[in-house]
């Protein structure tokens, strides 16, 4: 192995009268006529350097990952040391493999300079290229891996604007014990100094920051020519999921840090002002595409798992040994950097998907000017059951309709089919960011098990979170967890009126998911409906621990960790209308639901300040496990049509009725919205 890359001591031509030799990167000069020409300097890199290669290997190590996690500010992959053989995420991987260079040997601008041309080439940017990540070996944490470096060309290039630059083609491939993972393709673009160029160029900022920004284009082409990473346009119809995205001075370095990239561009504001001629420090190339496949992972990768695990499971397979195979992978990620981003600066990540191009997604980074700072485009794999259905192969039972290749899973939860839909409904029910609009977020339900709960968990999971089912019944929580499926969902058994389970709760979420965002007080019960002097002091004991008591424990436990955490949250507190609508019969149970609906109120007022939003869901009965209680009387049809006649809509309240409400008040759809009481009643609080 080698560990450094030694500086190269082959004979220069006569026509160059003296080399000099810097730390890692050779400079040429003539003695009277200054720096050599382009060609010359480009054919010196390549002589030297293009068709070699470079292997050094490496242990993938559980801190890095944790890390990054940290500096993302994700739980996924995990904010502690994730466990040996946990999969590195695409593009996670270039944490691993940095510079090995002493200090001195860096770059003026402080880049690794081990590849670098002589001047007054000494600008290096990372312009494009494409990522495959095999389908059938990831690398994982614990592996050892052999990194190989191949530079491939040095080729000239020589912009509209005037711009002269070498573009750098390098290959890496990443192999483990089990063989090739990964292939890693870029560009670095070398340009001039940028203070000379443009005093040379007779240009001001804003023209030289032109001509870098076709700099970064024309390079991009090199690798990444492919026509979806053209097609990028504001004007295309097709829907899309998006994410807004500020990066600060702090996670840059953090980001630089990690890599063990000195680039001054990324944490020195004043040189970069006055070298680079940047109006702040640059967001790393690297770290927005990490961003943009972490973006696609959260969203378009959770829609397919789910549709996944039900393609197995109505297909005949034996849904134990392949469930581990549902989650979709990227294969391919073909990147162009565009324009620079700065820190402090606000930015979108957008997705398609690429109409007639099957698997295959379009993502971009658009900064608020409209300017586009990155173009991608990645293609993916499914297991087999699900791409032939998706295809319109259909399955066994023929439940693929081949009128459409889109599928999507039925609405209602319980519903275990699939809805072939038409390209209209598909627009309908993908657009508006469906799919992504809680990734990121941690949520704790309670009262997961069954009914209103299950019904809000697969929601918040469709969405994009992680999710803890709670319930007392652990078979129904974990049932739930399991068909939610995927390492980010766990169940936890638990009594909500037991201050000491809440606290073991908080701590697996701390260690397991790195915090709370997301806080469902679900969890309740009733006395029967009966005369109220027929309610004894047990039943009302009771209903005021589960229904009360257990907020009581839980503002105790979670609004401690929400306030350290200073990002803000979302707490749900399941009320009823009885608290404003309350029927005979039910006396002490509306009570118990008013005070939920007081103390909500009380809390928003109070945590407010601190981002912490606090509501109430209001719903009507449902056809849950609990409606016999609530009637009195035998669940039939008939006497549920007794307690509808005075509901303007007609008919009990649903689960999925309750999810979709419970959804909105997590979402940032109701970022300004705290303290209320939102009645699901079909009109019975009218």
């Amino acid at each position: 192995m080698k560990a450094l890359i030694r500086p190269f001591t082959r004979s220069i031509p006569s026509a160059v009268p003296r080399t000099v030799i810097r730390g890692q990167f050779q400079q040429i000069r003539h003695e009277s006529t200054g720096w050599i020409s382009t060609e010359q300097v480009a054919a010196q890199f390549n002589e030297h350097h293009v068709g070699k290669s470079y292997t050094r290997t490496q242990y993938l190590d559980a801190n890095q990952i944790a890390l990054l996690s940290c500096t993302l500010n994700r739980s996924d992959p995990s904010t502690l040391d994730p466990q040996q053989g946990t999969p590195v995420p695409p593009g996670w991987h270039l944490v691993y493999f940095t510079p090995r260079i002493m200090t001195s040997d860096l770059a003026p601008d402080g880049s690794d300079a081990t590849f670098n041309p002589g001047k007054p080439f000494t600008r290096r940017m990372w312009a494009g290229g494409e990522m495959i990540f095999e389908r059938d070996n990831e690398l994982a944490i614990g592996d050892t891996v052999t990194e190989t470096t191949v530079l491939e060309s040095c080729d000239i290039k020589h912009g509209a604007k005037g711009g002269e630059m070498l573009v750098v083609g390098v290959k890496k491939t990443f192999e483990n014990e089990r063989g090739l993972a990964v292939t890693d393709k870029r560009n670095w673009v070398f340009l001039k100094a940028a203070k000379a160029a443009a005093a040379e160029g007779g240009k001001g900022k804003g023209e030289q920051k032109v001509v870098d920004d076709e700099a970064r284009r024309e390079a991009g082409k090199k690798v990444a020519s492919d026509s979806k990473l053209q097609s990028a346009s504001s004007n295309d119809t097709t829907p899309l999921s998006t994410r807004s995205v500020t990066q600060d001075p702090a996670t840059l370095f953090r980001y630089s840090a990690l890599t063990f990239n000195g680039h001054k561009i990324h944490y020195n504001t004043p040189w970069t002002q006055t070298q680079e001629l940047h109006p702040d420090i640059v967001v790393h190339g690297p770290l927005n595409l990490t961003l943009l496949l972490d973006f696609w992972r959260d969203t378009h990768a959770k829609r397919i798992e789910n549709l996944s695990l039900r393609a197995l499971r109505s297909a005949e397979y034996d849904v134990k040994e392949e469930e581990d195979k549902a989650e979709p992978r990227i294969q391919r990620v073909k990147y162009r950097a565009m324009t620079p981003v700065y820190a402090g600066e606000r930015y979108e990540l957008k997705m398609r998907d690429v109409e007639g191009e099957g698997n295959t997604s379009e993502l971009w980074v658009e900064k608020e000017n409209g300017a586009v700072g990155m173009k991608a485009s990645d293609s993916f794999n499914l297991p087999p059951a699900t791409d032939a259905m998706i295809r319109g192969g259909g399955d066994q039972n023929g439940l693929a309709s081949n009128n459409s290749r889109s599928m999507i899973m039925a609405p209602h939860a319980d519903e275990a089919e699939f809805l072939p839909v038409t390209d209209e409904s598909t627009q309908s029910l993908r657009g508006g960011g469906e799919g992504n609009r809680l990734a990121g977020k941690v949520a704790v339900v309670t009262g997961a098990g069954s009914g209103f709960g299950e019904a809000i968990a697969k929601k918040y999971a469709f969405e994009g979170a992680a999710v803890v089912c709670v319930d007392m019944n652990e078979k129904a929580a974990a049932r739930v967890a399991g068909e939610i499926g995927g390492e980010k969902c766990i169940s936890f058994k638990a009594d909500v009126s037991n201050f000491k389970d809440w606290e073991a709760l908080i701590k697996k979420c701390k260690e397991e998911l790195g915090g709370i965002d997301i806080l469902v007080n679900n969890a309740g019960t009733s006395h029967k409906n009966k005369p109220t002097l027929e309610v004894t002091e047990d039943e009302f004991d009771r209903v005021f621990a589960v229904n009360v008591k257990s907020i009581f424990h839980s503002v105790h436990a979670v609004m401690p960790l929400l306030i350290e955490q200073n990002r803000g949250g979302s707490i749900i507190n399941t009320s009823s209308i009885g608290a404003h609508r309350p029927r005979p019969g039910l006396s002490w149970y509306n009570a118990s639901k008013s005070a939920v609906t007081n103390v909500t109120k009380s809390l928003a007022a109070e945590y407010g300040p601190k981002g912490i939003r606090v509501n109430a869901i209001l719903p009507l009965m449902a056809a849950t496990g609990l409606i016999e209680t609530f009637m009195g009387m035998e669940n039939t049809e008939e006497n549920r049509a007794k307690f509808v006649g005075n509901v303007p809509m007609g008919r009990l309240c649903t689960p999925e009725d309750v999810a979709k409400a419970a959804l909105f008040l997590a979402s940032d759809d109701s970022s300004f919205i705290t303290g209320q009481q939102l009645e699901v009643d079909g009109g019975r609080g009218i």
